[in-house]
């Protein structure tokens, strides 16, 4: 998130990347970003993220954004 960008604007953004389709590669690169819009750990290992993380936390991710920008 930079300087200029609130919280709300960076979870919009998160939000409408994430169900746009994020890959792996990407959640990786935001990992920081993402833990800190929705509380969920994010793993450090792009395999570990393509495997059982997203498809266990996928909703709820998109729950906790959703959540995120509403605030």
């Amino acid at each position: 998130m930079t300087a200029k960008q609130s919280p709300k604007t960076d979870a919009r953004a998160l939000l409408e990347e994430w169900e746009a389709g994020m890959r792996p590669a990407r959640i990786q690169a935001l990992r920081g970003d993402l833990m800190e819009a929705t509380g969920i750990y994010v793993p450090h290992r792009r395999t570990a993220i393509d495997g059982v993380w997203y498809d266990h936390y996928r909703g709820q991710v998109t729950r906790a954004l959703r959540e995120a920008v509403e605030e």
